[in-house]
């Protein structure tokens, strides 16, 4: 699977963070296990429901992050890192997690709305193409 840098040095997605580009966008073994316990073609089954529904979550919370809505930010963060992580998705959910933890802080928040957007259509490129 491709690995592609979503942060860059004008925009990172955290400034001092070690999710990054040494996190796996992708971690084809996490979703060879869920294969392994559901089946492949239960895997591709649900891994359309998980796109359309990533997709959706990241448009809310895109909104929320722009609303500055930190307890609501705080929950989307945790229900999206939970499902991304299952799917081998390493980068993106590890980066939910940080902004979920940041979110119940008090530090600035350091997820774009730029960076989530460009970091979750990789992480799903990568997916699509490692189940098609």
């Amino acid at each position: 699977p491709k690995t592609i840098n979503a942060s860059s040095v004008d925009d990172p997605i955290h400034e001092s963070d070690t999710v990054n580009a040494e996190t796996a966008l992708l971690d084809a073994s996490k979703l060879q296990q869920l294969k392994d316990d559901i089946g492949a073609a239960n895997v591709e089954r649900i891994a359309v429901l998980f796109l359309d529904e990533t997709r959706a979550r990241v448009t809310e919370l895109s909104t929320l992050l722009l609303a500055g809505e930190r307890d609501e930010i705080a929950a989307a963060a945790h229900r999206l890192a939970s499902s991304c992580l299952a799917f081998g998705l390493m980068r993106l959910g590890e980066t939910l997690r940080q902004t979920e933890t940041e979110a119940k802080g008090e530090a600035d928040l350091g997820l774009t709305t730029s960076v989530l957007e460009t970091l979750c259509a990789d992480s799903l490129d990568a997916l699509e193409s490692h189940i098609a």
